[in-house]
């Protein structure tokens, strides 16, 4: 699937939130991004922003320019060599691949800096419900079909085609709510703000 991310994801708005994000943050010098994928995103970040990340497909990372930037390492509590960020970011639905939200325990913000991600309000997924969708770009289809959703996780079956190959996916995503939040924040973090949107994505500054 990373052979096709950037291309089905073309049309995403990344200037626009990066700027937000970054303005949201009160203009942070050092970024840790969790589940950065290509990063081709961060072209986007102002200057004089410094910014690493962390992901765990070294096929997303060898077709990333900022490779030299990026370690390739699963999300958790020793995921992290490096401490005191004024920001650290997990953008673009990357918190509802998370199986449990302790997997971010210990993300190295320093004191007074956030932690900033969108993720699915659960409260609109479970209204709307998950449906079949397709897109096609440049002769390349996609097709995702939900499989099942139990109330937290639903299973996803993704089917890319092209004029060369076809092949499928199993991807499952997590869905939380904000009391799920909040219970992860503990005595670590609190909620500074909450920024909803007209469709699934919310905006969470911790």
């Amino acid at each position: 699937y990373s052979r096709y991310y950037e291309l089905f994801n073309s049309g995403k708005p990344y200037r626009k939130e990066i700027k937000f994000v970054y303005q949201w943050a009160c203009s942070p010098k050092r970024i840790l991004d969790i589940g950065c994928g290509t990063a081709h995103y961060w072209d986007f970040w102002p200057d004089g922003a410094e910014v690493v990340g962390i992901e765990k497909s070294k096929h997303m990372i060898q077709r990333s320019k900022y490779k030299h930037l990026i370690l390739q390492r699963e999300i958790g509590k020793d995921a992290y060599p490096f401490k005191n960020y004024d920001l650290v970011t997990a953008l673009f639905d990357v918190v509802n691949y998370l199986p449990s939200l302790n997997l971010l325990k210990g993300i190295p913000v320093k004191r007074g800096g956030y932690f900033i991600f969108d993720i699915w309000d659960k409260d609109k997924v479970e209204k709307e419900g998950f449906k079949e969708t397709s897109k096609i770009i440049k002769e390349v289809s996609r097709k995702i079909t939900p499989v099942s959703y139990d109330g937290k996780c639903v299973e996803m079956d993704i089917e890319v085609k092209d004029w060369q190959v076809k092949f499928r996916e199993q991807h499952k995503m997590y869905v939380y709510s904000q009391k799920d939040i909040e219970k992860f924040c503990g005595s670590d973090f609190q909620i500074v703000d909450v920024k909803p949107t007209k469709g699934w994505q919310t905006w969470y500054k911790l």
